[in-house]
């Protein structure tokens, strides 16, 4: 059986169960607003052999569909934590007002995408770029090599 764990509990879940992990974490909220900035982290099982830019494009097609006012502001293939990696930001229009979101899409290994989702009001988004920009700067995958610690090889002269 899987085991999940983290730092508050550890539980076995059937072996044909999928781990479907939510992590949020909220900024502090500003007074008056309806909405508090923040960061979720979901998995997503990629379809067989679906790469992350399919995946991610797959995930913008749905978007367009549901979202009110879709508005797709930019798509670009990036890296995340050494992984290949999509990122693409939209704003749309809920019952609180403008939303910008800014989505990464990584495939872990074969078959799981994590998807880090940081959703705020429009007008407060640009003040919590930085803090998204930190927290993706730091992401480390212990699939992939540090490469920080990795100190290449020198001839000597």
């Amino acid at each position: 059986m899987p085991r999940y764990q983290d730092a508050d509990l550890t539980f076995e879940t059937p072996a044909d169960w999928q781990d479907r992990t939510i992590v949020a974490f909220a900024a502090p909220a500003r007074p008056g607003r309806a909405l508090a900035p923040n960061l979720v982290l979901t998995r997503d099982p990629a379809g067989d052999k679906e790469s992350v830019a399919s995946y991610a494009d797959r995930q913008l097609v749905e978007f367009a569909k549901r979202l009110d006012d879709f508005d797709l502001q930019d798509r670009r293939e990036r890296t995340l934590g050494g992984l290949p990696a999509v990122e693409f930001e939209f704003t749309w229009h809920n019952t609180l007002g403008v939303l910008r979101q800014r989505q990464v899409c990584v495939l872990l290994g074969k078959r799981t995408v994590l998807n880090f989702t940081l959703s705020a009001l429009e007008e407060d988004f640009p003040a919590l770029e930085s803090a998204f920009n930190s927290i993706l700067a730091g992401v480390r995958f212990p699939e992939v090599p540090d490469r920080a610690a990795v100190v290449p090889n020198r001839a000597r002269y």
